[in-house]
């Protein structure tokens, strides 16, 4: 056996596999490298359960079309998205081209760049009508051939099917749009999350005592400090573009620090400096530990507890947990907050499909419409007396009122009106917020460790945050490595919020998903113009005091809204997981009733009901740590223990580690998030465009791990094992481990990510199938599966294309399919032609019901042998066995050797082998490749029986992910498609190949199985019928081609369906008949 031989693999289990598996979204490879075509083939036909296709629903009626594996069991892929690159278009082709559809749906085809404008572009001159060629007739003229327009292929990652597709996004990642789009955008994103950034200081600062004018001031420094940890972390930290801002994370422990018991006893003057002194260093301290646990690289090891399963509750126990606060204050004053409610659940809900100029502004502008609305008609109510009570002031204290008439509308007085606050006439035209502006922060042990509690969680949160924003806007999902680092950056900038005072850290808001996904605004540029505006704002006094003038009783309402959406928010995690799964349906819901459960018997511990508290009714839940249970003699114990454990997110957090972690469950099942590798940043530029520091600072230092060391450990120590299982073999795929850098052999020559100096540069080698074949997503060897057992010629080809490999038997080739989607294998390699025998039909239907990509292609010659058990002759053989294929390869060979045998058909040669050595049937003969014999103890009647020396088979190489298209070595292209109704319409496809010298290598016709037949002429039934055809071509162009993408933007005018299997480098490997019997022994023994 030859070291290139692959090793044997166990086989899968039963079949059909039993997980709970969700079905995975449509993607194709088009979406994977960035193509934007106005065509969208790949969710527009379904697979039922009986196997059927149907043709999708036209693109006019805008429904969404079924999943194209709906009822499959599958994987979760990891997915989505990069930025849009253009397609050899002009600028002002982009501006006429309409927005994609959404997703799901079918593209309407687009006549705005014509068959004949698109053909003169790429050289092609029609007929003319001048006096040259009236009417048509003169010939053609073709002028000089123009050099398309070189085309950017970025590599994508695919998506959730709830989750809107990058496609679909106005702008990418690292689009830069005009001046006036980023301004228009930019004020856009920031207004949709005014409720996110403003409401945090106007719900702690008055709990802390503090007056109209500190109210403003907080509001002021909360923008500044906003607008500069935003910069900060869209160029160090994730470079996604989130916006940082006071988190509701933070809010609950602000408030039992509020609450605290030493803090009930100060003078009323001095209240909200020292209780804000003491929130910064708490603030200080726990950020400091969460910057840590980002640039140590620890949060790497976190991220392996992390899973959606785990996100989910505990994001969802934030905004639940604050259930007691909402509507009790909102009651102050109910014909304004009921109003306010109303009105956002209605923009929000309702109305939120309603569009202006492409704008949904009720969906976007929810709540500073809602407010505004509100706000005016509090203000008319105010004015026009409704408010207001003979001889009663709202601006007396209600400890100074003595009337008995005046007490009874106190509080209404002080809700319902409008003019009770006064921080914008005391606000200042201009106030600069500057660091320790409240005194020096004050260091408590106590608080400090209960903020450091906090952080994780707040890391957490923003890890969901990330992942689901990366399936938005980037290429890919970040490696750990940006995780580690964007954590990093987070801990940093919720010092400066400590530092600055803003009485909360400053982390990602959860918020920021929503508005992406609504507004489809994706650019990083945006958020950071925004950001600039809101340090310019924030230095106008009278912007802070507009804000801090909004009544209680309208922040009230809007924060239920706000919670509410959070808890969704926090839910909506559950879909990157298989929602429907029994354990992660417990799970979560363990985790938010004892969220709610255990923080209740905390809050009601120890008082009486007829007790009469000193604080409003909303606050009581945060005033645990003076009655809790816990009663040690360290007092400083009993206040972090009562006060943590009544916080319903670290409830949550705890139940959902514990049992996602200890509860037996697939990655699938778990949903575990699929964060991009080392290898894949390596060979991917625009991962590493996406994610790379600024100012070239990724070209001196690893950029994926530079402020993540342990995650570079982590990262290297894996690739230092695959490194050793690969050292024993010449043709393995070596990396190496240097910082989770790929600086093997053939990395140089690909040219994607720059070298340090220090690392050695090899020489260069060409570029085999397997560097440009995507890297395993564990540091093994990779798993192939093939279809038949040990001997057959399906393993020689995995073999071949995957030395070293470990090779998995799999009784059928929907096995092999499903043994990918599954995890089982990273790769399947399998037939779909020979020179003989025709196209394999079975593996070309599963192509279509399948979501996997053609990622290369090995021909491989096939040596077929007549074998039978030792000692049988030939002239007592009453039955020969193999593969359908086989059986055709050898027909006239057989007939030729005046065997009267029957011919049957198994399902693949090795396997008819081991089926006459297992049975020892000695009347049956079988036809396999020698190494078949050699394996299974057969003796070889007749070497070299097949029809045609050149007998070659085509084998496919499969795999979850596609490769990226490159331009410096032939590639090679298949899709299928189904043509629209009408005559000359296949020659009107396959000219668009002629039109630009693209040679088509096979064209083949299938029955669509869902549309067997159709009528002729449908007005009269009695007309003949005739199929219904999916077309599968090959043809020889990379994607990477600008006249590739051209000719399928032309061939989608004429399609109702078209879906691109791959885009792959050809098998350029030379063999000769003479040498098939050796090549089939080199592959084969």
């Amino acid at each position: 056996m030859s070291s290139s031989d692959p090793k044997p693999g166990p086989k899968p289990g039963p079949w059909p596999p039993t997980p709970e598996s969700a079905a995975m979204p449509p993607s194709s490879w088009a979406k994977k490298t960035g193509f934007r075509p106005k065509f969208s083939g790949e969710t527009t036909a379904t697979d039922s359960s009986s196997g059927q296709l149907s043709l999708p629903v036209r693109a006019k009626q805008q429904e969404t079309q079924p999943d194209l594996e709906a009822g499959q069991t599958r994987l979760r892929p990891p997915p989505p998205v990069s930025a849009a690159v253009t397609n050899g278009e002009t600028d002002k082709d982009k501006k006429e081209k309409p927005p994609p559809p959404p997703p799901g749906s079918v593209a309407v085809p687009v006549k705005d760049q014509p068959v004949k404008r698109r053909r003169d572009s790429d050289g092609v001159v029609g007929r003319s009508n001048g006096p040259d060629g009236a009417n048509g007739s003169g010939d053609p003229v073709r002028r000089p051939g123009r050099i398309e327009e070189t085309v950017e292929v970025l590599p994508q990652s695919m998506d959730d099917d709830l989750v809107a597709r990058n496609l679909h996004m106005k702008y990418g990642l690292r689009d830069t749009p005009g001046l006036v789009p980023i301004g228009f955008y930019g004020l856009q994103h920031y207004l949709s999350m005014l409720g996110s950034l403003i409401l945090v200081p106007l719900v702690i600062v008055p709990a802390m005592g503090g007056s109209h004018e500190e109210v403003a001031n907080v509001v002021s420094t909360v923008l500044f400090v906003s607008g500069i940890t935003t910069l900060l972390h869209t160029s160090f930290g994730s470079r996604l573009p989130l916006i940082q801002g006071p988190s509701f994370v933070f809010l609950a422990p602000a408030l039992a620090i509020i609450n605290s018991p030493e803090f009930q006893g100060l003078n009323g003057n001095n209240n909200f400096k020292h209780i804000m002194r003491e929130l910064q260093g708490a603030i200080i301290i726990g950020s400091a530990f969460q910057a840590v646990l980002g640039y140590s690289g620890l949060m790497s090891l976190i991220l392996r507890l992390v899973n959606p399963v785990v996100v989910a509750p505990t994001v969802a126990a934030v905004g639940l947990s604050f259930y007691s606060y909402g509507f009790p204050l909102v009651g102050k004053c109910l014909e304004i907050g009921v109003v306010q409610i109303l009105l956002v659940i209605i923009f929000a809900l309702y109305l939120r499909k309603i569009s202006v100029l492409s704008h949904r502004i009720f969906l976007i502008y929810a709540v500073p419409l809602s407010l505004a609305i509100t706000w005016a008609a509090a203000f008319l109510l105010t004015e026009t007396g409704a408010y207001t009570y003979k001889g009663c002031d709202p601006n007396v204290p209600v400890s100074n009122v003595v009337s008995t008439h005046c007490r009874k509308y106190m509080t209404r007085m002080k809700y319902c009106r409008v003019d009770t606050s006064h921080a914008l006439s005391s606000a200042p035209w201009f106030r600069f917020p500057y660091p320790l502006q409240w005194g020096v922060p004050l260091f408590n042990w106590k608080m400090a460790f209960v903020m450091c509690v906090v952080s994780v969680i707040a890391s957490v949160d923003s890890v969901g945050s990330y992942h689901a924003s990366s399936l938005l806007v980037a290429s890919r999902p970040p490696t750990r490595g940006v995780v580690s680092r964007a954590i990093g950056l987070e801990g940093f900038t919720s010092v400066l919020a400590g530092l600055w005072g803003t009485g909360t850290g400053s982390t990602t808001l959860t918020e920021n998903v929503h508005t992406i996904a609504v507004t489809k605004m994706g650019s990083r540029r945006v958020v950071e113009l925004g950001a600039c505006v809101l340090v310019i704002f924030s230095l106008v006094g009278k912007v802070g005091g507009f804000l801090a003038s909004i009544p209680q009783v309208m922040v009230a309402s809007l924060l239920c809204f706000m919670w509410a959406m959070f808890t969704a928010l926090g839910l909506s995690n559950l879909r990157y997981s298989e929602a429907g799964s029994s354990r992660n349906i417990i799970i979560v819901g363990l985790s938010l009733f004892f969220s709610l459960s255990v923080p209740a018997y905390f809050q009601q511990y120890g008082i009486s009901p007829n007790s009469n508290l000193s604080v409003p009714s909303y606050y009581q839940p945060y005033i645990v740590s003076s009655h809790g249970p816990f009663k040690s003699q360290y007092k400083g114990v009993n206040y972090v223990m009562n006060t943590l454990l009544s916080m319903s997110m670290v409830i949550a957090f705890i139940m959902a580690v514990i049992l996602d972690n200890t509860v037996p469950g697939s990655k699938q099942e778990r949903g575990v998030y699929v964060w991009s590798d080392s290898e894949t940043a390596t060979r991917e530029p625009a991962l590493a465009k996406d994610y790379e520091l600024p100012f070239r600072v990724g070209s001196s230092s690893d950029w994926q791990s530079s402020c993540a060391i342990l995650s570079s450990k982590v990262n290297s120590q894996e690739q230092s094992e695959s490194l050793s299982s690969n050292s024993n073999g010449s043709s393995s795929y070596h990396v190496s481990a240097v910082n989770g850098h790929n600086n093997g052999a053939g990395v140089s020559d690909l040219n994607l990510v720059p070298f340090n100096n220090n690392q050695s540069i090899q020489s260069k080698k060409p570029l085999s199938i397997s560097d440009l074949s995507p890297a395993p997503m564990h540091g093994s060897n990779l798993r192939v599966a093939y279809q038949g057992v040990p001997g057959a010629y399906s393993e020689a080809a995995a073999g071949k294309a995957y030395p070293n490999c470990q090779a998995i038997p799999c009784d059928q080739f929907e096995v092999a399919f499903q043994a990918v989607e599954l995890w089982i294998a990273d790769r399947a390699v399998l037939p779909v032609e020979n020179s003989l025998g025709g196209s394999i039909h079975r593996n070309y239907d599963l192509l279509l019901r399948h979501r996997l990509h053609i990622v290369g292609e090995v021909q491989l010659p096939v040596h077929h042998c007549l074998m039978a058990l030792p000692g049988v002759r030939k002239e007592f053989l009453t039955r020969v066995i193999s593969h359908p294929q086989g059986l055709a390869q050898c027909e006239h060979t057989l007939t030729k050797l005046g065997l009267n045998v029957a011919r049957e058909a198994v399902d693949d040669t090795a396997g008819a082998a081991e089926f006459i050595a297992a049975n020892n049937i000695r009347d049956t003969a079988a036809i396999a490749s020698a190494r078949a014999a050699e394996i299974y103890g057969l003796e070889i009647l007749e070497d070299g029986i097949q029809d045609d020396a050149s007998n070659v088979t085509r084998f496919v190489m499969l795999a979850r992910e596609p490769i990226i298209p490159r331009t410096d070595r032939p590639f090679k292209t298949s899709i299928v498609f189904a043509h629209e109704k009408g005559t000359c319409v296949l020659f009107k496809v396959l000219s668009a190949f002629a039109f630009r010298n693209i040679s088509l290598t096979k064209i083949e016709s299938r029955p669509n199985h869902n549309v067997p037949i159709r009528l002729v002429d449908e007005a009269n039934v009695g007309t003949a019928k005739h199929f219904e055809y999916m077309f599968y071509i090959d043809f020889e162009a990379s994607m990477a081609e600008a006249r590739a993408q051209n000719a399928l933007s032309e061939v989608q005018e004429f399609t109702s369906f078209l879906r691109v299997l791959g885009s792959y480098p050809m098998d350029m490997t030379s063999w000769s008949p003479s040498s098939s019997s050796s090549s089939s022994s080199t592959f084969s023994l």
